[in-house]
């Protein structure tokens, strides 16, 4: 009786190291996914600034191009960070930032020509004598 008490207890002692192996195992491989995972949100996160930011300046500078031409200043660098990050990672965000930076750019320039030719030519000058008057008679 007590050697089936003895191998019991043996057994009972290797099914309970087993069984903390296995737990200790268990969280070793839990930990790595979760570096794993992490360091996929991180690489994701950095992918998306990459795109992100030259997108997001192109349309700023579209937006800006309509008050006298000054996105032409947010434009231009949009446009050459786009250039530069599309050579290395393409993609179809990188392609509108491109198209935008370069309507904006056009943009800029027509009001910023259009501007001059008007204070050149002394039309500007009379637009606005007449919309003085017109508006205080």
């Amino acid at each position: 009786m007590s050697e089936n008490y003895n191998l019991n207890e043996k057994l009972n002692t290797e099914n309970e190291q087993a069984v903390n192996e296995t737990c200790q195992n268990s969280q070793q491989e839990n930990l790595s996914l979760e570096n794993l995972r992490y360091n996929e949100y991180q690489e994701y996160k950095k992918s998306r600034n990459f795109i992100r930011v030259p997108f997001v300046l192109s349309i700023l500078g579209l937006l800006l191009s309509l008050f006298c031409g000054v996105g032409i200043a947010v434009s231009i660098p949009s446009l050459i960070i786009s250039l530069l990050r599309y050579s290395k990672k393409q993609s179809k965000t990188l392609r509108w930032s491109i198209t935008l930076s370069i309507v904006s750019i056009a943009l800029s320039l027509l009001f910023i020509v259009t501007l001059i030719y008007a204070l050149i030519s002394g039309a500007l000058i009379d637009s606005m004598q007449q919309f003085v008057c017109f508006c205080f008679g």
